[in-house]
């Protein structure tokens, strides 16, 4: 995560300073130059746990939010179970993910809130 918000940061400051370079007088995207960095920290974190081939595992996910589309999308990503070929994730819907990731035996897909 540290690389992710190292990485979005300098491409932020990047476009703020080429657009000072051109002076083209537009208010800035953010106001302030730490304004990326402190939205990332306001994500909050969620347990999720699954149960793969009968082994019940768990992880924390840091997020801004959680559905139940999302849940079943990371426990994908971190069984291996992968997503269908060729699909985008805002293309697939929650059933078809579902009935994914159930052929490949992850089940029981549950998560909640992290005080």
């Amino acid at each position: 995560m540290f690389i992710f918000r190292t990485k979005n940061l300098r491409v932020w400051q990047k476009r703020e300073e080429a657009r000072k370079r051109k002076g083209t007088g537009t208010k800035p995207l953010m106001s302030e130059p730490h304004h990326l960095e402190k939205w990332l920290m306001r994500s909050r974190h969620f347990e999720i746990t699954y149960c793969l081939n009968g082994s019940r595992r768990m992880f924390v996910q840091p997020d801004v939010h959680m559905t139940d589309e999302d849940a079943w999308y990371y426990a994908c990503l971190h069984a291996g179970v992968g997503l269908l070929y060729g699909e985008d994730v805002a293309q697939q819907n929650g059933s078809q993910l579902r009935g994914h990731a159930e052929k490949s035996g992850l089940t029981h897909v549950k998560w909640e809130e992290l005080p």
